[in-house]
């Protein structure tokens, strides 16, 4: 686990750290690092210490699946009435078949991807921002999904309302 946290820390740090670099993203954006990761690592720090003592045994929460960043400054999620496990803004962007592939094969790499889920609605274009479409997924639902990264999902939409607004604020428009 604290391979996986740490693996996980370096590539929040690194995607962070290329926007920067790049120049399209305002330094601020590194700051984030430590309101996303603490929380994470502290959360793990204390899951493990509970299992050493025998006070929880291991299952799904030892498999660090359920990790995300809902609460995130960097997490925008515009939609309302969602149930609380459906995908939100902040949770890992879901894996499932897509031209042959899967989506973590088009979602790979140090770019960020616009996902259109049921929707052929008009995209604004967002530099460095791959787009891909998709017919309906369960896994998501339908909407417009900004996938960071490192997997997670940093807006979520019916709509393209305060995307680029958003897309503005991390270096990307």
């Amino acid at each position: 686990q604290g391979l996986n946290t740490s693996v996980q820390d370096a590539y929040n740090l690194g995607w962070k750290l290329g926007a920067v670099l790049r120049g399209g993203a305002d330094p601020s954006l590194l700051d984030t690092y430590e309101e996303e990761r603490l929380p994470n690592a502290a959360a793990m720090l204390g899951l493990t210490t509970r299992v050493h003592r025998g006070e929880v045994r291991r299952g799904a929460a030892t498999h660090q699946l359920g990790l995300g960043y809902r609460a995130s400054s960097l997490t925008v999620e515009t939609r309302e009435g969602l149930p609380p496990d459906a995908l939100h803004a902040g949770d890992r962007a879901p894996d499932g078949p897509h031209a042959g592939r899967r989506l973590f094969d088009a979602f790979r790499g140090p770019h960020w991807t616009l996902l259109t889920v049921g929707t052929d609605t008009p995209l604004p274009t967002l530099a460095t921002v791959r787009t891909l479409r998709i017919p309906p997924y369960e896994a998501y639902g339908r909407g417009i999904f900004l996938i960071r990264p490192d997997g997670y999902t940093a807006w979520a939409g019916t709509t393209t309302t305060g995307l680029t607004t958003h897309a503005t604020t991390l270096g990307l428009a």
